[in-house]
């Protein structure tokens, strides 16, 4: 595929959706651990999801952009509203705490403020933050939860496709100290489980994997979901 026909190809992906309600009808065990992980997970969907919108938006106007990726990443900032939305559906089955919308405030604050590239900002809370958040909730949630956050993940992996490749066009690499700042954030989410199946230490491989991989192969098995391998 030539460069110029990439953004084309990944807006093949694209599906339309709007952000349903959900139950929380789904057992486990585990239950008090789930529930301080959710709500961590909602805390930060609130928190998070417009920022990176916001992100994208400061580059839209760059020169270096190219024409084709820009009517694509104009949509996926339209994507990050309706996720924000569909997480205020989320927290009605699931909860949310005063203490952990603190804390995803903090982190957010942290984002905004830090002077690395918005770009590279937006491009590593998909690919460090939400990808791994996305598939626990998935995994551990109901099946109208499942439903709601698949469509979520769809365009997730869209956006990811996106901004990498704009990161290659831009020659953007990497900002060390955002990536241990997003880490610590991921530490803190998945701190709760501890004796849950699936616990902390296979989520936060999950994460390594989409940094150092680009792709996470337990992730695309667990759901049965391949995606486009990302260019970094």
């Amino acid at each position: 595929v030539k460069t110029q026909d990439v953004y084309f190809e990944f807006e093949k992906t694209r599906l339309e959706w709007e952000p349903q309600s959900v139950v929380n009808d789904k057992f486990f065990p585990y239950s008090d651990e789930l529930s301080d992980f959710y709500s961590r997970a909602n805390a930060l969907g609130l928190n998070l999801e417009l920022p990176v919108g916001s992100f994208i938006r400061a580059i839209i106007d760059e020169p270096e952009l190219p024409i084709t990726a820009k009517q694509g990443l104009i949509r996926n900032i339209i994507d990050e509203g309706k996720h924000e939305l569909a997480f205020r559906r989320i927290v009605q089955a699931y909860p949310v705490k005063e203490e952990d919308l603190h804390s995803a405030n903090k982190y957010r604050m942290h984002c905004v403020k830090s002077k690395t590239h918005p770009l590279i900002k937006s491009r590593d809370l998909e690919t460090i933050i939400f990808i791994p958040l996305q598939s626990a909730m998935r995994y551990y949630g109901s099946d109208s939860l499942e439903r709601v956050i698949g469509f979520i993940s769809r365009d997730e992996y869209r956006h990811l496709n996106y901004n990498w490749e704009v990161s290659a066009s831009l020659d953007l690499g990497f900002d060390e100290n955002f990536e241990y700042l997003l880490k610590d954030i991921l530490k803190w989410l998945f701190e709760p489980l501890k004796k849950a199946p699936l616990n902390s230490a296979f989520w936060l491989g999950c994460a390594d994997d989409m940094v150092e991989q680009g792709r996470c192969k337990r992730l695309e098995e667990l759901f049965n979901y391949g995606v486009h391998l990302a260019p970094f």
